[in-house]
């Protein structure tokens, strides 16, 4: 019998209880302090954290377990994909998310970006779909209960910092329900808010890559005042939008795809920007 812990605002998770998993559905508090309830719960040596919007095979968890036979693995995930049935929206969401010009590397969260499984830091894996050593979740104390999102940006971290591996199994695949259009820009600044959240608790998570679209937004509005520089900003980034949009729609079912992707790819990174600097800013005025 394989447990799967899930923090759900509603008390209700898409999965339900089958012969081969109990559901573990805690409501109290942000999503870190559920999971650490869970875990206490748990009478599994692996923890297994689910989203309550997620629906994974029996055969990817076990192929997932199967990893931690080697002693070094402290933690194991894979990508999230967009359920289906899924609107417009939602499925052109997914493809945003999982595109490396919108998504940089982290774009391997939602989409199969490798065959075999290898060692990652935690940038690579989300806790929508997460295995952790039991031991190992205890000796660095579980996720912050303090914040979200971001909170098992921190967990990871403090995984590796033990010596332990983290490891993204592209088989271990979740079908995880997306937000759409306003949902999308949300979740995005979110992730920005989290991951300056995240850095705030270890600078050593901070990469430069984390700040770059906050740094782009600012490159890009004071090349306001010199307007050829602007221009060729302006049309340098529309090419590249307008680029990958082409790439995702082709791929991924036609033409229909492009006008919300060419939309939504510079909306997710200007949310990200702002999540990102409204971060700093919170915790600038904490500390004051």
């Amino acid at each position: 019998m394989i447990e799967a812990i899930i923090a759900s605002r509603t008390g209700k998770a898409l999965m339900k209880d089958e012969e081969w998993l109990r559901l573990i559905v805690v409501t109290q508090g942000l999503p870190g302090r559920a999971r650490n309830i869970g875990a206490k719960y748990s009478t599994s040596n692996i923890l297994f954290f689910l989203d309550d919007d997620a629906k994974i095979s029996r055969e990817a968890l076990e192929s997932a377990i199967k990893k931690f036979e080697d002693p070094q693995v402290g933690a194991v995930g894979g990508p999230n994909i967009t359920l289906e049935p899924a609107n417009y929206w939602q499925r052109v969401s997914g493809l945003v998310l999982s595109s490396p010009l919108a998504s940089a590397s982290m774009g391997w969260r939602y989409r199969r970006a490798i065959e075999e499984p290898r060692e990652v830091d935690e940038t690579r894996l989300t806790s929508c779909n997460l295995l952790v050593r039991k031991d190992v979740f205890e000796k660095v104390g579980g996720f912050p209960e303090d914040f979200f999102p971001g909170e098992e940006i921190v967990l990871l971290h403090r995984i590796r910092k033990l010596g332990y591996k983290v490891i993204y199994d592209p088989c271990f695949v979740a079908a995880h329900r997306r937000r759409g259009f306003w949902g999308h820009i949300k979740s995005v600044f979110g992730y920005g808010y989290g991951r300056m959240l995240a850095i705030s608790v270890d600078r050593e998570i901070f990469k430069p890559l984390f700040a770059a679209p906050s740094l782009g937004l600012f490159i890009y509005l004071f090349s306001a005042l010199y307007l050829p520089v602007f221009v060729f900003l302006s049309l340098g980034y529309l090419c590249l939008v307008i680029l990958e949009s082409l790439r995702l729609s082709v791929r991924n079912g036609g033409f229909k795809y492009f006008p919300g992707l060419v939309l939504l790819i510079p909306l997710h990174h200007l949310a990200y920007a702002l999540g990102f600097i409204w971060g700093l800013l919170s915790i600038c005025f904490r500390r004051r």
